[in-house]
């Protein structure tokens, strides 16, 4: 019997090459287990087209005063948003920031406790006051300390030497992610008082009003908002319009 010595070196060559692969190929499928993922965080960027403006119209015949939002805010008023559930969504992803992201980008980052108090805004009989909404809001989340930037340990994507403890239980820091609001309805609430005194005086613009008839109140942190109190409210769909309006209405001058 003939025996082709050369083709059988030839498939014993193959049928190594094909062994060394598979192993390759195993090694590649039990790449750190048990390790916390870091994918996942990143904040959403919406479209230019999701935004919306919030116009809030001054149909009393006197000045209004924009609640304010809570301490240490970005938001320029008291906005609150409440999807179709009656969650309330969170518009701020805070003044120092803090979010998933950007814990993986830089890391902890020093924030002063001191920071500007947010400023009460003034709408005038038949003034109005925009702020434009980007259609997203904030979402609290919990994220592996690993994922931290300068962490000592790492995340997924650098594989560690010995596989995970199972039963370890891994540290959890809690941050921010921004996300888009998903369609549907949804309620946006802001109030409005009629009266705002710094001790003795009627609180005044910070400044000439703007063409709209809304100014910023001048030396906010000392305003005391009083009166009658409009909790105006307002619903609409999203994907929305351009525009959504709120109106305050009523008569309150001549009762004073």
């Amino acid at each position: 019997m003939f025996t082709d010595r050369a083709g059988l070196r030839v498939a014993s060559l193959l049928f190594a090459a094909t062994v060394v692969a598979s192993a390759a190929v195993g090694c590649e499928s039990e790449v750190n287990p048990g390790e916390p993922s870091c994918e996942g965080y990143d904040n959403v960027e919406p479209a230019a087209s999701a935004a919306v403006t919030w116009r809030f119209v001054n149909a009393t015949d006197v000045p209004l005063y924009l609640d304010p939002a809570t301490s240490c805010s970005l938001v320029e008023a008291g906005f609150h948003l409440f999807d179709s559930t009656g969650t309330e969504l969170q518009l701020d992803g805070g003044s120092c920031g803090g979010s998933c992201q950007s814990l993986q980008d830089q890391g902890y980052v020093v924030c002063d406790a001191a920071c500007a108090l947010p400023p009460v805004q003034l709408l005038a009989p038949g003034a109005t006051f925009e702020h434009v909404w980007d259609g997203a809001f904030w979402q609290s989340k919990k994220m592996p300390e690993e994922c931290v930037a300068g962490s000592s340990s790492f995340p997924q994507s650098e594989p560690a030497d010995e596989p995970a403890d199972p039963d370890q239980v891994a540290n959890e820091v809690e941050c921010q992610q921004k996300q888009l609001a998903a369609d549907g309805t949804y309620e946006l609430r802001q109030k409005a008082f009629t009266v705002c005194s710094q001790g003795a005086e009627v609180c005044a613009c910070d400044g000439p009003p703007d063409a709209d008839g809304s100014c910023r109140v001048a030396d906010s942190f000392s305003a005391e908002l009083g009166g009658e109190m409009i909790d105006g409210k307002v619903s609409f769909s999203v994907p929305a319009p351009g525009v959504i309006e709120l109106r305050y209405e009523g008569m309150f001058a001549q009762g004073e």
